[in-house]
Parts: structure tokens; sequence; C-alpha cells
């Protein structure tokens, strides 16, 4: 995956977050289903900053977007 992709993925992983929400607080299972899937595409992320952790170019927009991501979930609210 490259880092158009990668930023596609979470920008997705996001929406269906906030859609998924409140049924996760009620169903685990669902929650882990969710978790399960996703384990693949974590792997690349993970994969991706490893190796191109050097590169600030191709990086930058991918941790700006997991931070993003983050903020807008709330966890970064104090």
């Amino acid at each position: 995956m490259n880092s158009d992709q990668l930023q596609d993925w979470l920008i997705n992983l996001n929406e269906r977050w906030k859609n998924d929400a409140k049924v996760a607080l009620k169903d685990a299972d669902h929650e882990r289903v969710q978790l399960t899937h996703e384990t693949h595409k974590t792997r690349y992320l993970i994969n991706y900053l490893s190796c191109n952790y050097t590169d600030v170019d191709l990086v930058q927009p991918v941790v700006a977007l997991l931070l993003s991501c983050y903020y807008r979930g709330g966890y970064f609210s104090f």
C-alpha cells in the first residue's frame, strides 16, 4: 500500500468506527470482528511507517491523519 491508499483506508476506518461506535458498546463480539478484519491493513500501516520513517514527506501525511482521527474521536479532549 502506498501513502494515498493508507490515507483512504484510515478515512474509511474512521467513518466506519463512528457509525459502529454505538453497536460496539453493546456488543463486544462485534468489536472483536472489526478489529480482526483490519489486522492485515494495520500491519501494512506499521510496516509503511517503520520502513519510511526517515522520509518526512511520505510519513507526515499518514501521521497527521492518524492524529486527526484520534482528535475527532475525542481521545485528546481534556
